[in-house]
Parts: C-alpha cells; sequence; structure tokens
C-alpha cells in the first residue's frame, strides 16, 4: 500500500471524491504543512498556524497509480487560484501537493508540468516534501545476527533519528504509544554523540517466496478476489528467514506479515531517504 497527500480546498470535497475511487483504501481529512503543534479549526481559519487543509490518501498501486491520483486532484479543483477554491478563501485552501519520496516528486513535478498546458494562468499549487518525510531513520543498538547458525535478535531497545528536531517532536510518540506506558521508556530527544562507532544501514528483507506469481495465476482464474489480500496471505504461508523480524499488519488488507531486517556497515555517513518503517538499503545512521 502506498501514501499521497494533497490539498486542494476544503477536505470534505476532496475526501468524498477520492473515497469513491477503485484502489483507494482509506482517505482520511487533516492538516499539514503547518508549524503550530495539533491546531484546532479556529486556529487554521486565523492564517497564522500556516496549516492547509488537506488529505491523506492510502491507496493499492496494483489497482490506481500515482500519478492516476494526482491527474484527479487537477480535474477536480482549480490549481490557479492562490489560497482560493471557489467561495473558500485562505491560506488553509491553498492548492498543495507533499510528497513522501524522490519517486513521488518526480512525479508531481510532471503533473504539474502536464496540468499547466491545460491552464492559460499560471499555476500555483504547493510542492514539498511532506513533514518528515523520508527524513526519520531508525537503528536497533543491540541487533545482532549470527550467519553461522542463522539466529538473532532486535534487541529491547529501538532509536529513532531525524536531521531535525521539530521533526521527532511533531511525530508525537509520547501520545501514540501511551497505551504502552507499562512496557515502554521514551528518552527524551537528544543530540548524536560527538564520537560514533560508525554508520549503517537497516533495510528491509523481502523474502523471495513466489507469492508475488502465485498471486497473479490466482487473479487470473478468480478476479473478484483482491491482489494485495491474497499477496499478503501467500506470503505469510511461504516466508522464510533466520533475520530478525518485526511483526505487522498491513493496513489495507489487514493481515499479518514479518517484516525482515537485516544490519549493514558503511564505511562512511550516507545521506537519503528512508522507507516507511524508517529503513533504507543506503541511507544510514549513526551506531553508538
Amino acid at each position: 500500500m502506498h501514501t499521497a497527500i494533497v490539498a486542494g480546498g476544503c477536505f470534505w470535497c476532496l475526501e468524498a471524491v477520492f473515497s469513491s475511487l477503485k484502489g483507494v483504501v482509506a482517505v482520511k481529512s487533516g492538516y499539514t504543512a503547518g508549524h503550530t503543534e495539533q491546531p484546532t479549526y479556529a486556529q487554521v481559519c486565523t492564517g497564522n498556524t500556516g496549516h492547509t487543509e488537506a488529505v491523506k490518501i492510502d491507496f493499492d498501486e496494483h489497482s490506481i497509480s500515482y500519478a492516476d491520483l494526482l491527474n484527479i486532484f487537477f480535474a477536480i479543483h482549480n490549481p490557479t487560484t492562490l489560497n482560493r477554491q471557489g467561495h473558500d478563501v485562505g491560506t488553509q485552501y491553498r492548492s498543495g501537493i507533499y510528497y513522501l519520496n524522490e519517486a513521488q516528486h518526480m512525479a508531481a513535478q510532471t503533473a504539474i508540468a502536464q496540468a499547466q498546458t491545460e491552464h492559460a494562468e499560471p499555476i500555483v499549487t504547493e510542492l514539498q516534501a511532506a513533514l518528515g518525510a523520508g527524513k526519520v531513520g531508525v537503528a536497533f543498538p543491540e541487533y545482532c545476527f549470527d550467519a553461522e547458525v542463522q539466529m538473532g535478535r532486535l534487541g529491547s531497545k529501538l532509536r529513532v533519528f531525524a536531521d531535525d528536531a521539530a521533526i521527532l517532536q511533531k511525530l508525537n510518540l509520547s501520545q501514540h504509544l501511551r497505551r504502552y506506558e507499562d512496557y515502554v521508556r521514551l528518552g527524551a530527544v537528544t543530540a548524536v554523540p560527538e564520537h560514533v562507532l560508525g554508520h549503517v544501514c537497516y533495510a528491509r528483507v523481502q523474502v523471495k517466496s513466489g507469492a508475488e506469481r502465485a498471486t497473479r495465476r490466482l487473479i487470473k482464474r478468480h478476479p473478484e478476489l483482491n491482489y494485495e489480500t491474497e499477496l499478503a496471505r501467500l506470503q505469510a504461508l511461504n516466508a522464510h528467514s533466520a533475520l530478525p523480524f518485526v511483526h505487522m499488519n498491513s493496513l489495507s488488507s489487514k493481515q499479518a506479515f514479518r517484516l525482515f531486517i537485516a544490519k549493514s556497515a558503511s564505511g562512511a555517513a550516507q545521506t537519503g531517504d528512508f522507507g516507511t518503517y524508517g529503513l533504507s538499503n543506503t541511507a544510514t545512521v549513526p551506531d553508538f
């Protein structure tokens, strides 16, 4: 499942359109691109928080693409009116695309260029990275894996990294983990030590199980079935690895799966984007 975030006037109007599309799993209205934490509607309406009304769209990329969503986005609002959509006026009603990775960034640039050919007035759609998108990485300081005996563990400690402390603060982990307060202890946001052991990558490893091919064959015979649901089911049946893993549940299919994680050392710090789980094959985090 992938996610898109766009803004184009009243979020209820956007939610109604995108919720009706085949391949869209969920749509959630809210505020983004501002500087006030958890603003109220009244605060946003003052124009002082910097937020815009937006929708977060979870979609099945096998049924509808990010480019398709952007084409629809430009078809249902006017991207040439600054801080206004119809009778709704204010900075909270501005047009915007908030990308989650570089692929989405490039796709959005292409979509804006295409949309411009259909408008005489210049497009004023705001294009920027979603808060923290691709810039939050995780580390497991107690990670260990013995390849010879094929055993390992993630350990009991998790670190979360970002270039800016404000990004970590806006993640609001204390609120999200409140229900686990008897089992989890959160530390304060602190700077990385001046001297570290090195830099490492924590990457997701997807076990080769042939589930994709088997799922495609199954869907051809039974087109009424959902591709993502059946893929997750077959992967759960066939996936085997000795690597440490985290038990996860798909937000779209609700199927359980194992997120296998590998750790590798890097000669130097490498910048780049982290994925949805805070993992990356190239971007590093400090090891200490």
